[in-house]
């Protein structure tokens, strides 16, 4: 596999998909869903400092590398 950078426009897509799952999560009779961010899953990823280089708003910081995760709950 090649690995490359995430671009923005991709992160708010994805975060998007994460509600879009949820709403259909919800018309379909379901109580409740649940994030995984733990075993290098997405969420995982951006928090984690060894693995989030970037230093833009989506890491460096301890705020930046929390951001994906809050925009998704």
């Amino acid at each position: 596999a090649t690995c490359r950078t995430i671009e923005v426009e991709e992160i708010w897509r994805i975060i998007g998909d994460f509600a879009k799952a949820a709403r259909c999560a919800k018309e379909g009779g379901i109580d409740g869903v649940e994030l995984s961010a733990v075993h290098q899953h997405m969420i995982d990823h951006f928090w984690s400092p060894r693995v989030n280089k970037p230093t833009d708003e989506w890491g460096g910081t301890f705020e930046g590398r929390m951001k994906f995760g809050i925009e998704v709950l």
